[in-house]
């Protein structure tokens, strides 16, 4: 399910967020970010018109990622899309890409969108390989101190 983040479980979020397992796959946050510094940042995003992000959680309710647009360009109709699983235990079951698909679903309509694109690391063959059932195809190969990436993008 997706649902509007809710501040009430932050604490959670950021135990969850910034275990290492989850950091290797995931976006650029600075290392090791206090949980003042990442209230201060929840509070921004949810401020900013050119951000939209919900989390991810089980029928039973229990939070296991995000999902995200940030960099929302209506002029030139396209957006970066970020998901994160914040549990190992629910990688690979299809939880991501199913979160991914209902989302962008919404997000295409509520945006008015043309281009998706997207980062994630090269050696995540997982990742690349669920985006690429969701129509997303590598666009550009990357460097990023020494850590190779892809560069996926899906016309909507």
């Amino acid at each position: 399910m997706l649902r509007a983040r809710d501040p009430r479980f932050l604490r959670e979020f950021y135990a969850k967020r910034f275990q290492d397992e989850v950091l290797r796959w995931s976006d650029v946050w600075p290392a090791n970010p206090t949980f003042e510094e990442v209230r201060l940042r929840f509070a921004e995003q949810e401020r900013s018109p050119a951000e939209w992000r919900l989390w991810i959680h089980t029928l039973e309710g229990k939070l296991i990622g995000e999902v995200s647009l940030t960099d929302i360009d209506r002029l030139k109709r396209k957006a970066e899309l970020s998901i994160v699983l914040f549990d190992p235990a629910y990688w690979g079951q299809g939880y991501g890409s199913q979160a991914a698909r209902l989302f962008l679903q919404d997000a295409v309509e509520r945006f008015d969108l043309e281009t998706i694109y997207l980062f994630t690391a090269s050696a995540n063959k997982r990742a690349i390989r669920a985006f690429e059932k969701l129509g997303f195809r590598i666009t550009e190969r990357l460097r990023l101190d020494g850590e190779g990436f892809v560069k996926m993008a899906a016309e909507v």
